[in-house]
């Protein structure tokens, strides 16, 4: 499911940059967002129909924790990233986004007590240096942080922040409904910010040719309501940190969609990096299944 998850935001990254020629990037990211949330609560009522979802059990202050994880991801996440990279440059852009798995197993830490072994900080290193090569980092990256630079790394922690406060809410309701609460929450915040920092003009926006717009309303549909929908689903069985470390993933999968579909060509140093990632995260999954194994043959003991 992670993979999946990976895959999704991947090709979903590839597509939106493929429309943004066409529209500014806060207004795409309302539109998929849109789209991605009445996808997800179809899909909600379709699996549980209206008066068997038990409204009455998501009080108020339940429904707002439930939903303020959408706040920080895709709401705060996307919203300062994608004024960050305007105001930044790739190189840096990319070198901070590859933190994200590392802030992630840092948080875990803190808030779920999950614990940290040498072999894990291994493989994720090799994962990260992986990354910053798939993408082709430069060696040689502005030393002086940035407005732009603390947008991304505030974004980014935003990011890492929502996977790990996202494993309470898979325990009290289903992952479909729970990235249907998440992402309206999301879409709200996004739309505020919209509204405040863009000239809003209804006939440009009745304007846009129907297959882009369809085309863009897809795009949010398998970057956010499937990879949320695959990610929350995936940490009811494995930890945040183990989950979090397939986030290493998406450059693959971006760097590949861009390769096949924009025509971007992809280096040497490029394939080293990919290769050095899936290693990396073969390493994590086998760890993971052995972390479960231990775990099961620990509890067997203590029964007997």
């Amino acid at each position: 499911m992670m993979i999946l998850s990976a895959i999704c935001w991947g090709l979903g990254t590839v597509m939106s940059k493929m429309v943004l020629t066409y529209l500014p990037p806060l207004t795409v990211l309302v539109i998929q967002l849109a789209g991605s949330v009445t996808f997800l609560w179809a899909i909600t009522l379709i699996q549980q129909p209206w008066k068997r979802v038990y409204w009455h059990q998501l009080a108020l202050p339940t429904l707002l924790k439930l939903g303020f994880p959408g706040l920080l991801e895709p709401a705060l996440s996307y919203s300062l990233g994608l004024t960050g990279l305007a105001m930044t440059t790739a190189s840096n852009a990319s070198l901070i986004n590859a933190t994200e798995p590392m802030m992630a197993l840092g948080l875990a830490w803190v808030f779920l007590r999950e614990r940290i072994c040498f072999v894990l900080l291994i493989l994720m290193g090799m994962a990260i240096g992986g990354v910053l090569l798939t993408v082709g980092v430069d060696v040689h990256l502005s030393v002086r942080l940035g407005i732009g630079d603390l947008l991304l790394v505030v974004g980014t922690f935003s990011g890492a922040l929502y996977a790990v406060l996202s494993q309470a809410g898979v325990r009290i309701v289903n992952p479909v409904l729970l990235a249907a609460i998440q992402q309206s929450f999301g879409l709200i915040g996004v739309t505020l910010v919209w509204i405040s920092f863009t000239q809003i003009n209804v006939k440009t926006l009745t304007a846009i040719n129907p297959v882009i717009l369809a085309f863009i309303v897809v795009s949010g549909i398998i970057q956010y309501a499937l990879a949320f929908w695959l990610y929350l689903q995936a940490i009811k069985t494995i930890r945040v940190s183990i989950a979090a470390q397939f986030l290493s993933l998406i450059p693959i999968f971006g760097v590949g969609g861009a390769y096949l579909f924009l025509g971007e060509r992809l280096s040497l140093l490029q394939g080293l990096g990919m290769l050095l990632v899936v290693g990396a995260i073969v390493g994590i999954a086998q760890y993971q299944r052995q972390s479960q194994s231990d775990e099961r043959n620990l509890l067997s003991t203590q029964h007997h």
